[in-house]
């Protein structure tokens, strides 16, 4: 590869990205953006020459050919260009693979990714040696590609590129084990919506490459905060890495590499000034609002993830400040939302105090909303574009990120238990609870719903505790490595059973409540001056118990989320431990799916 403006740091010579580093194109960004305008369709160009040692001339576009849509049969002397209203894809024959552009071109280019093919055994494409078209017309352009390695080995890909797509697809024909897409990446991103995100920030890590989980697609936010380029592919058995390379401060993602297993990979880039951004935090932060300086440049939904070095938090940001209330840190503004367009953050000392400190912010988009421009792309948008909606359902689980209710059509008054027992104790204080016994029946069942969803909530992390102890053993019998993963499990494993044998005494189980409050509903059936005392003690009862068990699910959602990023991070430091690792993980996702609302993140 070569070098273009290094920059010599401590440890090494970080390669700093740009798209005159990549093709050797002094001013690309003007031959195609001034004066032509952008494509309404896909277009396909001859550059009508191959540029000596990458120095390739565009200027205004005065010596190109433009292949006519239909024709398949010719014989490109020149250099390769495609364009559709979207994106550019540039084949330039002294390059080692494609580069994919915003339209227009950037004049700098940092915000393009090259795709280097590589064949068995790890060596990458260095030229291109034959492009022949498979399809041309207005809707798709698909050219067939032959590379040179240095050493002589032939790899040959397809690219096709769609009319208003934003993606380029990429599929393997002879000799192409993998796909390396390079570009000047500051952060890898998995979205994970049932948890936390696992952020990849190379400064982090001092491995040369990091084996990321097989989630189907991954993030590539780079540097310039305009674009962010997401590989996608379809379930499998591919396996995808990260190449880091610098020191310190200026070390750098370099490369997301991943295996074809014989399926298309696609490269999307989505563009936009501010397309993601990265704010730093400074004590003192804590119950402090903070202005991000930036401001979403489109209608979508957006996340915030708190990050410090291996891990982070995510949460959504709101449309406006708001206060919230939640059993695991009380009450709290909700830590993101947008003033107008501007972004905001706020981390209550509750939220550090469970979360521990934070270094920094990292805001990208995630998922349409209703008012999301139909033209703009967000990442759920190119799962399904690429994938097709069935196994975008599929890898995104969405069916699992509907929450669920504890009260589902039952609730008479109120939210929560608290709100629900106030009413009661107000009918006892006026003396009208016999009048009103029906109310109070109901009211007391509303409690006992909701006691018993949350109940069965806590059942099911217990049972994730145990069924993960046991996958440990299962593990360690079967010599898996990974012990330090192993540890971190069963430690895990112990505490989610600690937390519940120790609350055990208070919640007790639905049968001891539902005596609880059919006292209650005793009470209510005669009127008596002694009811208000009984009725105050047993209603506290019961917010003892629903608020202990709402708790309970919230610490015990923390823990899983922590595992399964944990999980996901030791995999990517040690590829032994992946059959480990994608175990937990799996368990840990079942367990995530469907939360109540009072599980908080």
């Amino acid at each position: 590869m070569e070098m273009h403006a290094a920059r010599t740091i401590a440890g090494g010579t970080l390669a700093r990205f740009s798209l005159a580093f990549m093709l050797g194109l002094p001013s690309l960004g003007k031959c195609l953006a001034a004066g032509d305008g952008a494509a309404a369709h896909t277009v396909l160009w001859d550059t009508r020459c191959v540029a000596e040692g990458g120095a390739v001339d565009f200027g205004g576009k005065k010596n190109w050919e433009q292949v006519s849509p239909g024709t398949t049969a010719h014989a490109f002397p020149g250099d390769v260009v495609v364009e559709n209203e979207r994106i550019v894809v540039i084949f330039c024959r002294r390059s080692a693979g494609p580069v994919v552009c915003p339209q227009p071109v950037p004049p700098d280019g940092k915000d393009c990714a090259r795709l280097v093919a590589v064949a068995p055994g790890g060596e990458p494409a260095a030229s291109l040696s034959q492009l022949e078209i498979r399809k041309n017309d207005k809707n798709e352009v698909a050219i067939e590609v032959t590379c040179r390695t240095a050493g002589g080995k032939e790899i040959c890909t397809a690219y096709s590129l769609a009319r208003g797509r934003v993606f380029l697809e990429a599929k393997p024909l002879r000799n192409a084990e993998r796909i390396r897409v390079e570009g000047a990446t500051r952060f890898a991103v998995i979205p994970d919506f049932f948890g936390a995100d696992m952020v990849f920030d190379p400064r982090a890590y001092t491995q040369p490459k990091l084996s990321i989980p097989p989630e189907n697609f991954v993030l590539d936010l780079l540097e310039g905060e305009n674009t962010i380029v997401m590989c996608v592919w379809p379930a499998g058995n591919q396996e995808a890495q990260l190449a880091l390379a610098g020191a310190g401060e200026e070390r750098r993602i370099e490369a997301t590499e991943i295996t074809f297993d014989s399926k298309s990979i696609y490269v999307a880039l989505l563009h936009a000034p501010g397309i993601w951004h990265e704010r730093r935090l400074q004590e003192p932060y804590a119950d402090q609002d903070i202005a991000l300086g930036w401001q979403r440049p489109f209608q979508a939904k957006w996340r915030a993830n708190f990050c410090a070095r291996r891990r982070s938090d995510s949460w959504d940001f709101q449309d406006g400040r708001s206060e919230t209330w939640m059993y695991l840190y009380q009450q709290i503004v909700w830590p993101c939302w947008f003033d107008g367009a501007s972004g905001c953050v706020r981390l209550s000392k509750r939220f550090i105090g469970v979360k521990g400190p934070m270094e920094s912010v990292l805001v990208y988009p995630s998922d349409r909303k209703k008012d999301t421009p139909l033209a703009t792309f967000t990442p759920v948008d190119i799962v399904r574009e690429t994938l097709g909606v069935g196994p975008c359902e599929y890898v995104l689980d969405r069916e699992g990120l509907q929450g669920r209710s504890a009260n589902t059509g039952r609730k008479n008054f109120g939210r929560g238990v608290c709100d629900t027992t106030t009413p009661i104790e107000y009918l006892f204080i006026g003396g009208i609870e016999a009048r009103e016994s029906a109310l109070v029946g109901n009211l007391v069942d509303d409690i006992l719903a909701d006691i018993t969803a949350i109940h069965a909530r806590v059942l099911e992390f217990r049972r994730f505790g145990q069924e993960l102890g046991q996958q440990c053993a299962a593990l360690r019998r079967d010599a898996a490595p990974a012990t330090p993963l192993l540890d971190a499990a069963e430690k895990s494993a112990r505490e989610i059973e600690a937390l519940y044998q120790e609350k055990l005494p208070t919640i007790k189980d639905p049968a001891h409540a539902a005596q609880v409050g059919q006292r209650i509903k005793e009470l209510a059936s005669r009127s008596d001056p002694e009811n208000l005392g009984e009725c105050k003690t047993l209603t506290r009862e019961l917010r003892e118990v629903a608020g202990t068990q709402h708790r309970m699910t919230g610490d015990y959602r923390v823990m899983v989320k922590r595992l399964r990023q944990e999980a996901g991070i030791q995999e990517a430091e040690d590829p032994t431990t992946a059959r480990t690792a994608e175990s937990i993980r799996k368990l840990g996702a079942q367990v995530l799916r469907k939360k109540y609302g009072v599980e908080a993140d």
